[in-house]
C-alpha cells in the first residue's frame, strides 16, 4: 500500500525507510565479511591446512568468538560450510530492497521544486521543501521510493541513473518523469555494491599518499 506524503508522519516514515536501507547494506556486506573467513576456516580443514593460524587470523580481524566456535563445531559434524551463513551470504538485500510507494499530489511538487511548504485541505503542514530533499538524497542513497499520483496507477519501467549519478541528477530526472506525466515516477540510483573493490578514483583529493599506497601499491 502506498504512503501518502500528506500523512502527519510520513517524514518519520520516510528516514525509517532511509535506515532500512542502509541496515539491508550493513547486513549484507557483514555477512560476506564473515563468510569470507568462515570458507578460509573451511577450506584449511579441507586441505589438511593450519587452522589455528586461520582462526587467528579471523578472531583479528574481527570475527566473533561465538561464529568460530560455530564454525568448528560444524566442521567437527562433517559439514564444508555453516548451514545458513552460506546461503544468507549469497543473497544481496543491498540490491534486491523491495520498493515503497508514495502518493504524491500537483500541490506538493508545485512546493517541493521551490523548496516551500503548504498546507493540505485538512489543516496538515507538509513541510515539502525539506521533504523534496530528504527524498532526492535518500533516492541517490539507493532508497527506492516509487512515487505515485494515486493508488491504482500501474508500474512502469524504472529510470535508472549510474553510479557517478548526484542528488542533482535525481532531482531532474524526478521533475522530468512529472513533467512528462507518468503516472508512476519509479527513479532508481545504482549504488556500488558493498562487495566493489575500493578503487583509487574512489578516494578524495585529500586522501593521504600514504593510504594511496597502502592500497594500490
Amino acid at each position: 500500500m502506498a504512503k501518502n506524503i500528506e500523512d502527519r508522519d510520513f517524514p518519520a516514515w520516510l528516514d525509517d525507510i532511509c535506515l532500512q536501507t542502509h541496515a539491508a547494506h550493513i547486513r549484507a556486506a557483514g555477512l560476506r565479511y564473515f563468510r569470507h573467513f568462515a570458507d578460509m576456516i573451511f577450506s584449511a580443514a579441507e586441505e589438511g591446512g593450519d587452522i589455528n593460524t586461520v582462526v587467528i587470523e579471523a578472531r583479528a580481524a574481527g570475527v566473533p568468538d561465538g561464529l568460530v566456535k560455530s564454525i568448528l563445531a560444524a566442521i567437527r559434524a562433517g559439514y564444508d560450510d555453516l548451514p545458513g551463513l552460506s546461503i544468507r551470504g549469497d543473497q544481496s538485500p543491498a540490491c534486491n530492497l523491495d520498493p515503497h510507494h508514495i502518493l504524491i499530489t500537483d500541490e506538493f511538487m508545485a512546493a517541493a521544486i521551490t523548496e516551500t511548504d503548504y498546507k493540505t485541505s485538512s489543516g496538515n503542514h507538509v513541510r515539502a521543501g525539506v521533504i523534496w530533499t530528504k527524498m532526492a538524497n535518500y533516492i541517490w542513497q539507493g532508497c527506492r521510493l516509487v512515487l505515485q499520483r494515486d493508488a491504482t496507477a500501474a508500474e512502469t519501467d524504472p529510470v535508472v541513473l549510474d553510479t557517478g549519478a548526484t542528488v542533482e541528477d535525481v532531482r531532474r530526472a524526478i521533475i522530468k518523469a512529472w513533467n512528462d506525466d507518468r503516472a508512476v515516477i519509479d527513479v532508481y540510483c545504482l549504488r556500488s555494491g558493498w562487495d566493489e573493490p575500493l578503487l583509487e578514483s574512489d578516494l578524495t583529493e585529500t586522501a593521504s599518499a600514504q593510504l594511496k599506497e597502502s592500497l594500490y601499491a
